[in-house]
């Protein structure tokens, strides 16, 4: 189904004015009073005694926390795999991690989150052990939504010989290490992460260490996407009965409240900026180089996937375009990051499992059809309401490449919509509506007056009705 060109919708919204403070010039010194900051760099969770100096306490110092030197790295390159090396000192003898994603408490098929040992591979039996390991299903224990992220549980399922068993909240996953408790610290790694509060940060140096009476774990927590974020790291203490309390923490990077735009991929590690610009427009063209450059990988995984089910070739070719046109996006964004005094990091995408149909159409409603669609409209609000002409001409270029992006985002909705069953178009409808909702949220804190005058953001009134605008005109339904 094609839609309006969102440009279009633009003159209907002429009667809104950029709203924003003024600011000193418009040449790349700009620099204005900032609004909406969020986020403080208190301590997280509980403390408690060990010997690791300062216990809870927090800071802002650069670097990061330390670790014994028998410290090791839990990940593989730039990779944290949750059950990696955790079977040691089990009877199992393989070991999966799934994940439910929820929509008003229905759960969507389960999604392979990693896998260690090999499923049914000492079964007598092994037809009927991988069907039941294949049918195994559970709502197992909350993740935590941290980042606006859908709802969803996790559990495991297990094989021993013939014997297939899943487990699930309450932790029950204890049982597996035997009457000691964890004993390995891939296994206390895993207890740090299951519900999502924490995160192995793989950054290449050592994130888990053994204590006298269980571990240490080095990792991150929050997301620097949306309004009242932070991202804190944290050394935190795995007892050998799992419960996992905070030693140590430092704020690694305040929020941004008007992150709104792009399509992440799945995998996409949290950026650890340097935090080494004073310049508002240097840090919002830093977050959008990081985001348009994670945005590359979308597309280039979406276009291998495609072709294995059978789409059309001319969506093959445009998300292979919108891949070339994300490169460009993220040069240009550097550079406008570079004029104001920000360094660009490169972002840091692990390899996820190979996913189903339903895994990829959820992005694809999320990602694409809400909030790529989104930022396509607030690109062209950009190019009309940037005071700086270099701006206005990068944003005119960006703008109508993603609003073909969002384009394309429907036409994938539409050709995966008939590979979906019923219950999955219904749980992928709900989705769409959550994520509309979420984005809604994130708009209402006011960017920076610099931003909003120079690189013409909308402003928090603006920006949702842009958002109403495009609801009524292209959200209502993702086909």
């Amino acid at each position: 189904m094609r839609r309006v060109p969102l440009s279009l919708l633009l003159p209907a919204l002429a009667g809104l004015v950029a709203c924003g403070g003024a600011v000193s010039t418009v040449d790349g010194a700009s620099s204005g009073s900032t609004t909406g900051s969020s986020g403080s760099s208190g301590s997280s969770g509980s403390s408690g005694s060990s010997g690791m100096s300062s216990s809870g306490s927090s800071g802002t110092s650069s670097g990061t926390l330390p670790l014994p030197e028998s410290a090791v790295d839990l990940c593989e390159g730039n990779t944290y795999r949750p059950l990696r090396g955790v079977l040691k000192g089990t009877t199992v003898d393989s070991i999966e991690l799934r994940e439910v994603f929820l929509y008003a408490g229905e759960g969507s098929p389960p999604v392979v989150v990693d896998t260690e040992g090999v499923p049914c591979g000492l079964a007598a039996d092994k037809a009927t052990c991988k069907s039941q390991f294949a049918a195994a299903a559970l709502l197992g224990w909350p993740m935590d939504r941290t980042g606006g992220e859908i709802a969803s549980s996790r559990f495991l399922v297990t094989t021993r010989g013939d014997v297939v068993e899943t487990i699930g909240a309450g932790g029950g996953e204890n049982a597996l290490w035997g009457p000691s408790g964890i004993s390995t610290v891939e296994q206390a790694g895993f207890a740090a992460t299951k519900t999502g509060t924490y995160r192995i940060m793989c950054d290449g140096k050592p994130n888990a260490s053994v204590a006298s009476d269980g571990f240490y774990i080095r990792a991150q927590s929050g997301t620097d996407c949306g309004t009242g974020t932070k991202i804190e790291e944290h050394v935190l203490r795995v007892a050998r009965s799992g419960n996992v309390s905070v030693e140590q923490t430092r704020l690694v990077k305040e929020g941004n409240p008007n992150c709104a735009i792009g399509r992440k991929p799945a995998g996409l590690a949290p950026r650890v900026a340097t935090d080494d610009c004073d310049d508002a427009l240097g840090r919002f063209f830093a977050d959008a180089a990081y985001l348009e450059a994670a945005s590359v990988f979308s597309f280039e995984r979406l276009a291998r996937e495609l072709a294995p089910l059978g789409a059309p070739p001319s969506l093959v070719r445009e998300a292979l375009a919108s891949r070339e046109d994300e490169i460009r996006h993220a040069r240009t964004t550097t550079a406008l990051a570079g004029r104001f005094g920000a360094t660009v990091t490169k972002p840091s995408v692990a390899a996820p499992p190979a996913r189903s149909v339903f895994a990829i159409a959820l992005e694809n409603a999320v990602e694409g059809c809400v909030r790529e669609t989104y930022g396509a409209l607030v690109a062209h609000w950009q190019a009309s309401h940037a005071s700086e002409a270099r701006i206005q001409s990068a944003m005119r270029v960006i703008a109508e490449d993603e609003t073909r992006h969002a384009q394309l985002s429907l036409d994938v909705a539409a050709f995966l919509d008939a590979l979906l069953t019923a219950d999955e178009r219904r749980a992928i409808e709900a989705a769409r509506r959550e994520a509309i909702e979420a984005l809604r949220a994130e708009l209402t804190v006011d960017p920076d007056p610099a931003v909003v005058t120079v690189a013409g953001l909308p402003c928090a009134r603006d920006a949702l009705r842009l958002l109403d605008a495009l609801t009524a005109s292209h959200l209502r339904s993702a086909a």
